[in-house]
């Protein structure tokens, strides 16, 4: 070997020396995401190169030797030596994130021309926060009537016993008492069909009536507004008499007794209108109870109910609407010298009771409920006391004369049985010679 040739080489490892690590050939980022919140990443390896380390961090900051910063670390995973994608097992908040991965060029490293590690370069990623849950699905259409039932209940109903006071937690709940149900396609009020199969939303209905509670002041159990007012929501469709049944058998209370305050309060309509006098409501057929003269509060109440869809002032005056809706009487007025300061002087009931006969139902018979559990704080023992739960529905007091004789007209009517008698189906009011014929609402 030459003289020459020995100093060429000798030359060329001094330079070597002297440049220090060449650089290496780091793996090279092509992608970052997250799948369902799961950070992930895929990459390529140059050749001779070896997959380490996979790191996201809050910060794009690293230290001396490459990595980041470890109080910054979310996610770590050591990685196949060929690995090219990755999915981090774990998910992550919704936020902004780095991403970076670690390799090792085993040539360059050997031959001590490379430091050890190597890192990409940084992607940033943005995990976003999970879309909402999908809405609960509606509740299933009731089931069809037995091919070729068109018969009207029996005489003793299909549910008679009254269910007694003390274990209201165990009564069944609508779902159930749908299932129950007595199915039939007889319905003498076929005015009642649109609302029969209107089922209100449920969240509005409690957020309704959750704005007006009864309990805060003692007048009424805490049971009222935590368990009894959430448990009414309407969610029945079929034929009057079927929602009818619903409705007893999921409050206990006997279904013959609904039906004779229903004849009672309103003989068996939902919300009976004139249709060509701009849906004036019929009244005691479905509106009723009103003021005899205007007020203050009155004004206010009228002013509210009307944003609802029809401005009762037109028919009857300012401050002289219907203080109750429906098929059974459901008071909506609250007068604010009884107690409370209810919003627009309405308990909350209004306008699910004059558009749902199944919201009507079960709001009747979940106060019944009330007072068989002697719930209302303010009257003296009602536990079981049936019929005197029937007159305080009517009078607000408890086994007063009024309450009494209203008690004993539904009395007659649950005994003689009217819903069954000739004509019943023809039981209606006659036409207006100014509004006309009566028939289902246009709302």
């Amino acid at each position: 070997m030459s003289l020459r040739y020995l100093l060429v080489a000798f030359a060329t490892f001094v330079a070597l020396a002297l440049a220090g690590p060449a650089p290496a050939a780091p793996p090279v980022l092509v992608s970052v995401g997250d799948v369902e919140g799961h950070p992930s990443a895929t990459w390529s390896l140059p050749p001779g190169v070896k997959a380490r380390w996979a790191e996201v961090a809050t910060s794009p900051a690293t230290g001396w030797y490459g990595r980041f910063l470890f109080e910054n670390v979310k996610a770590y995973s050591a990685l196949e030596d060929t690995q090219t994608t990755w999915v981090y097992d774990f998910q992550l908040d919704p936020g902004t994130y780095y991403v970076h991965i670690g390799g090792i060029d085993e040539p360059c490293f050997f031959a001590g021309l490379c430091p050890f590690r190597e890192f990409s370069q940084i992607m940033t990623l943005a995990v976003a926060a999970p879309p909402p849950p999908p809405p609960p699905p509606p509740p299933p259409p009731p089931p069809p009537p037995p091919p070729g039932d068109t018969s009207p209940p029996p005489a003793e109903g299909y549910f008679p016993a009254l269910s007694p006071a003390g274990n209201p937690t165990g009564l069944p709940d609508g779902q159930t008492c749908a299932a129950e149900v007595h199915r039939s396609t007889w319905e003498p009020r076929p005015d009642n069909t649109k609302r029969n199969n209107t089922t209100q939303d449920a969240a509005a209905i409690h957020a309704s009536l959750g704005s007006s509670p009864r309990s805060t002041d003692g007048s009424y159990d805490p049971r009222y507004d935590s368990w009894l007012v959430p448990r009414i929501d309407g969610q029945f469709a079929g034929t009057t008499d079927e929602i009818f049944q619903w409705a007893a058998c999921k409050w206990g209370v006997p279904d013959n007794v609904i039906r004779a305050a229903a004849y009672q309060e309103s003989t068996w309509y939902q919300y009976l209108v004139y249709p060509d006098y701009h849906n004036r409501c019929v009244s005691f057929y479905g509106c009723g109870d009103f003021f005899g003269s205007a007020s203050a509060a009155s004004n206010l109440y009228c002013d509210h109910i009307a944003t609802f869809g029809y401005d009762y002032r037109q028919d009857y005056g300012d401050g002289l609407c219907p203080q109750t809706f429906s098929i059974l009487g459901i008071k909506s007025w609250w007068d604010p010298a009884w107690g409370f300061n209810f919003a627009g002087n309405q308990n909350g009931s209004f306008p699910f009771n004059r558009n749902s006969t199944a919201f009507a139902a079960d709001y009747y018979a979940a106060e019944l409920r009330t007072c068989l559990e002697s719930w209302v704080l303010w009257l003296p023992d009602t536990t079981n006391d049936l019929w005197g739960c029937v007159g305080y529905w009517f009078s607000g007091d408890w086994h007063s004369a009024a309450a009494d004789e209203y008690a004993a007209e539904v009395q007659g009517h649950l005994n003689n049985h009217v819903w069954l008698q000739p004509g019943f189906e023809n039981d209606r009011p006659g036409c207006h010679p100014t509004y006309g014929c009566p028939g289902p609402d246009g709302l």
